[in-house]
């Protein structure tokens, strides 16, 4: 038996009541750098709890297995950002820790070094500095603008490990959130994946890096197939509507002396007709080094999908949380074939009549 209940706390952290008799909780959890989102109803018996004076409040999922004690779900948390009160329920929307990233531009000056311009720089590294500098104390005097309000009370960012791939990049006044995201996709085109993703024990938050994988490795212990009775409704798609396999990025300069880079990726060699070209201009761009770095994303971040989406089935031999969870390593069984795929989004439905996860699946 597995139950839920939904903790509600102020910006803070102190803990303003227990929802275990929620109407409906729906809520998505990755481990692929991505932001997650909850919708929550609730009877107006708490409406006192949304108010436009309590900002940010702080939604929590926790989840029992058997009766053992609850372990929060996903490692996040939900900060509230709107509500809907009618005379009988209270809809809320909330959105995962990876949203106070969104909230952030890189408030620096072009090529200002390890804070707006790195050259050869560890990925992850690279993401750790740009959430220091923007988002706690350790932000430089010549950041933009004034300088109140800046660190974030609650989050710390952890010590530089020197993974993911080294990039050359320039992304001054740019979103800290996009930025982020496009260097974990420039470290996973040039062969080394790796996220950056803030994550909660349930009091305090956590901006780390994870190379390879963001939950463990259980390929060979874990089987997704429906002749395991663990998944239904899988559905493999191959979607190339979006593709781009061709990337070339301007840089500074003008005409013949602009400094031009060019990315291709693997797929332009599936078929003679599969280049598909997009153009990227960003003046930002000094070195021939940080175009070829922004050729590159693009062309990650433009590329074919090639996915799993599944209905997630809890039998006493796989359960979700106790033998696999979001961003481990799974082998998924289908039409004969075995795949090895990354776990990156669990999207949960809980109503009073049932409890449905579904799974979207990447392949490594």
């Amino acid at each position: 038996m597995i139950t839920y209940t939904v903790r509600v706390a102020n910006s803070t952290g102190a803990v303003i009541g227990w929802v275990p008799d929620f109407e409906s909780c729906r809520y998505v959890i990755r481990g692929d750098g991505g932001g997650g989102a909850m919708e929550l109803v609730i009877s107006t018996a708490h409406s006192d709890w949304f108010n436009p004076q309590n900002v940010d409040y702080r939604l929590t999922v926790w989840r029992s297995i058997n009766n053992q004690p609850a372990l929060l779900e996903g490692s996040t948390e939900f900060l509230t950002v709107g509500w809907k009160i009618t005379n009988t329920k209270i809809n809320v929307t909330a959105l995962s820790l990876q949203s106070l990233l969104q909230r952030r531009i890189i408030a620096y000056f072009a090529g200002l070094a390890d804070y707006s311009k790195f050259t050869t720089k560890y990925a992850g590294n690279i993401m750790k500095v740009l959430v220091r500098t923007n988002c706690t104390s350790a932000f430089a005097a010549n950041r933009d603008g004034v300088d109140t309000y800046v660190p974030m009370a609650n989050l710390t960012v952890n010590g530089d490990a020197n993974d993911g791939a080294q990039l050359s990049i320039g992304c001054s006044r740019n979103n800290l959130f996009d930025t982020i995201t496009m260097v974990s996709q420039s470290s996973m085109q040039s062969g080394t994946w790796i996220v950056g993703q803030i994550t909660s024990n349930g009091d305090a938050w956590l901006f780390d890096t994870y190379p390879q994988y963001f939950g463990q490795d259980r390929r060979g212990q874990s089987v997704l197939s429906l002749s395991n009775r663990n998944v239904e409704q899988v559905e493999l798609t191959y979607d190339r509507t979006k593709e781009y396999t061709s990337a070339i990025a301007a840089g500074a300069g003008i005409e013949s002396a602009r400094i031009i880079g060019t990315n291709f990726s693997t797929e332009i060699t599936a078929s003679p007709y599969n280049r598909k070209e997009m153009f990227y201009t960003n003046p930002q761009l000094t070195t021939q080094a940080q175009v070829n770095a922004a050729a590159l994303t693009l062309t990650r971040a433009n590329r074919a999908t090639f996915s799993f989406s599944a209905a997630l089935i809890q039998t006493p031999q796989f359960v979700r949380g106790v033998d696999y969870n979001v961003g481990d390593i799974l082998t998924v069984e289908f039409n004969g074939t075995q795949y090895t795929t990354r776990l990156d989004i669990i999207d949960v439905s809980i109503t009073a009549l049932e409890v449905v996860e579904r799974a979207e699946l990447r392949l490594v």
